[in-house]
């Protein structure tokens, strides 16, 4: 193989016009910077976890037709734990607390033992709808005895408003439809609410969907604000270390900067907030920045300080810089297309950052080629030759080389039946997403979540629509019953932990006038629409019926969340529908933690199109710059074993694929070829003119120390995001910097072997 190739032309051009014109280079980065800062300026944070949602499927469309119908199903519940069943004082605190919380802005309704009607019919055949705390006041003892009998004999208090052994009462705060820029507002009164009241009580929490939102924004703020700094002092300490030189440092931290600024000022000027998935961008881009600049820098060494002349050291200079240049342009666009890849899936959140990630490493490519050049020509670094720790190339490089003769298909081996073994991993890895697994146990998000959850039931919503069609109506006695039937039928699912719908209400009524316990449903459809004219007045009646009475709605309140879980409930209750339901009608499943559920399905899956899609073309790749099919293989298989030993891992050690996790296979792929494409391209470059052995150690001594340095920064970099305090994000952190260990042994055990393995092959480049 001649090196032309493998070095293309516009690398070369790029590292040639930097050193040539650096004053002209630099000067034009920062006119660029310059134009592109309006669109910095116009920069906003949107960290809603909406952004995770799949709004272009007809599924969502859906959803919002449900809350035409049916108005907004996020919930905020706040729930008090008094000392005693029913005490007296919890039931004034719940009329209190319900008091207050109903003139919030964004509050559609509250819910509670003080504001929920209890549908009954006393001793006289009068309809009563009055709240169970009604006439508190009078005799505590006699008053604490009423509202327990008439909470007993109510369909809809139990476990959704008290908890079975009455001593926790919740308040939910029912929101508008597409009031988050009112969650801060509303959290902020019901915390100070419960403040006030939590010491006269056991305890007292908060939870609900808007709370893992409106944290999850709070939260991915702060930490926008300590990624990057903490990322930027992490990697300045390193490459001052290696280098030690604070101008190198500054070279490298310089064009991540910049390329950071490039990336989020056009994201900006494209109107694009910067969402939660998004803020793993900029400490990625640095340590890549750093990662690609070093190679220029350790080729660098010796370049400057015995020539005499300015022309003498650009001319050696340029000598150093050109072997490097394609290699490294090669390692970027394999890292875009590896971003690219999960650019495929129709997630906004997850979208924008393949994206916008590769926008930010192509940009930091070209500043590698042009500015960083430009920097060394105007300010030479202090000649350290070599550059970080000499024994990896006089003692590390000789040895792997040795070890690539002497143990070659042993090695080859070992890799084989590693990745083998890991195969059975794999097909363990589930797809999984559970939002309220994303904080830490012991914050007061995640607990006060389990709390509620484990004293009343779920507080995660998710419907079952019934349409009927034609003449059909839902109050239709085969309708009705099947509705009634497919209530009981979920709420008995080990996951579900309050299932409501608008057969309680007629039950409970009919029970009344019938002046009997479990009465049954009314029998004819007009006692059906009578008793529902009834319960006009109350408002509770409208989430479960439309007017028309062509909808009806199944409310479940469930307690497993995760994303996996809450697909199969509502394929259950769509199959259960299918089978038992009535002619004419039909069920759909939705609700804002099923969207949420069906989004991460989606993700994973289309992560499954976009590896498959990175692998393709990063293949074909490999192959127009090698030439030779068996070349490029060896070239790619030292990246694939390493994905397949992570997702083995992941599927022994139960680490689902999520939204965070999801992302390792095209991210690891793309960046991972960075250092074997380095290796290979050295090693085919020496075998111009030495045998396979003596090229091997040639390649090397030259590669080893930037392909180690790299592998450390870059997985520094990755290594910053696990101390975040979202799990999914954590996890993608710890993940990817073990890929990126492993990718390292694969690249100077296996790949050498490989790259000896073709060394009788007649078409040996």
């Amino acid at each position: 193989m001649t090196p032309s190739a493998v070095r293309e032309r516009l690398p070369r051009r790029l590292v040639r016009a930097g050193v040539a014109s650096p004053s002209r280079v630099l000067l034009g980065w920062l006119l660029l910077c310059m134009l592109v800062l309006p669109g910095l300026l116009q920069l906003s944070v949107e960290t809603s976890t909406e952004s995770v949602l799949d709004k272009a499927h007809p599924a969502w469309a859906f959803y919002q037709e449900s809350l035409d119908l049916f108005g907004g199903d996020e919930v905020v519940v706040v729930a008090l734990q008094a000392r005693e069943p029913f005490a007296v004082e919890a039931l004034r605190a719940v009329r209190q607390l319900s008091d207050r919380f109903e003139g919030l802005v964004g509050v559609r309704r509250v819910d509670s033992i003080s504001t929920q009607p209890v549908i009954r019919v006393d001793d006289a055949g009068d309809l009563r709808l009055s709240a169970a705390t009604k006439g508190l006041g009078r005799d505590p003892t006699v008053d604490a005895e009423r509202v327990q009998q008439i909470a007993a004999i109510d369909r809809i208090l139990p476990r959704s408003l008290v908890s079975n052994d009455g001593t926790v009462f919740a308040i939910n705060l029912v929101l508008e439809r597409s009031v988050a820029d009112s969650y801060e507002g509303i959290l902020g009164e019901a915390e100070a609410a419960l403040s006030e009241v939590r010491p006269n009580f056991e305890a007292g929490w908060i939870s609900g969907v808007p709370v893992f939102q409106f944290e999850t924004s709070q939260q991915t703020q702060r930490e926008l604000l300590t990624f990057i700094p903490l990322t930027l002092l992490t990697i300045g300490t390193l490459l001052t270390v290696v280098f030690r030189s604070l101008r190198s440092t500054l070279f490298l931290l310089g064009s991540g900067g910049v390329g950071n600024l490039l990336m989020l000022s056009a994201i900006g000027a494209a109107g694009i907030p910067l969402s939660f998935t998004m803020v793993i961008l900029p400490p990625i881009v640095l340590a890549l920045a750093a990662a690609y600049g070093m190679h220029l820098l350790t080729a660098s060494a010796g370049s400057s300080g015995a020539e005499e002349s300015v022309d003498e050291r650009s001319r050696a200079l340029l000598g150093r810089l050109e072997p490097v240049a394609t290699p490294v342009a090669l390692s970027g666009l394999t890292t875009a297309i590896g971003f690219l890849a999960t650019s495929v899936i129709e997630i906004d959140a997850v979208r924008y950052v393949g994206a916008f990630g590769a926008l930010g490493v192509v940009v930091v490519v070209a500043l590698t080629l042009t500015a960083l050049p430009a920097c060394l020509t105007l300010w030479p670094l202090p000649q350290r030759d070599p550059y970080g720790f000499p024994w990896l190339q006089t003692t590390g490089a000789p040895w792997l080389a040795r070890v690539a003769r002497s143990s070659r298909t042993a090695t080859v081996l070992g890799w084989g039946l590693i990745s083998l073994v890991a195969t059975f991993g794999i097909r363990s890895v589930e797809v999984d997403t559970d939002a309220t697994r994303w904080f830490r146990a012991g914050t007061s998000v995640r607990d006060d979540y389990e709390a509620i959850r484990e004293r009343l039931s779920g507080i995660s919503p998710m419907n079952v629509v019934i349409a009927a069609s034609g003449s059909t109506s839902v109050l239709d006695i085969p309708v009705l019953t099947a509705i009634d039937e497919l209530s009981g039928y979920l709420e008995a699912l080990p996951q579900v932990g309050k299932s409501v719908s608008l057969a309680d209400p007629l039950r409970q009524l009919h029970d009344g006038f019938e002046g009997r316990a479990n009465a049954g449903l009314p029998q004819t459809r007009a006692l059906a629409e009578q008793y529902l004219l009834l319960l006009e007045s109350v408002e509770q009646i409208d989430d479960l019926v439309t007017a028309d009475r062509e909808h009806a709605n199944v409310l479940l309140r469930v307690d497993d969340n995760g994303s996996s879980h809450l697909l199969a409930l509502g394929e259950t209750a769509e199959s259960w529908w299918r089978e038992h339901g009535a002619e004419g009608t039909s069920a759909r499943a939705t609700g804002v933690m099923y969207e949420f559920g069906r989004a991460q399905d989606a993700i994973a899956w289309g992560q499954a199109t976009g590896l498959a899609i990175a692998f393709a073309c990063i293949g074909l790749l490999l192959l127009a710059v090698f030439r030779v099919p068996a070349a490029a293989g060896a070239t790619l298989l030292p990246n694939i074993a390493p994905l397949l030993v992570i997702y083995g891992f992941m599927g022994f050690a139960g680490v689902p694929l999520d939204a965070g996790t999801v992302l390792v296979g095209s991210l690891a792929l793309g960046i991972a070829v960075d250092d074997t494409v380095h290796l290979a391209s050295a090693y085919y470059g020496e075998r111009e003119t030495a045998s396979p052995d003596v090229a091997l150690a040639r390649a090397l001594q030259r590669v080893l120390p930037a392909v180690g340095y790299t592998t450390v920064i870059v997985g520094v970099g990755f290594l910053m995001l696990a101390l975040s305090d979202f799990s999914f994000i954590r996890n993608l952190g710890f993940l990817m910097g073990a890929v990126m260990t492993l990718c390292l042994a694969a690249d100077v055990l296996l790949l050498p072997a490989l790259l000896l393995g073709r060394r009788r092959a007649s078409s040996e480049p």
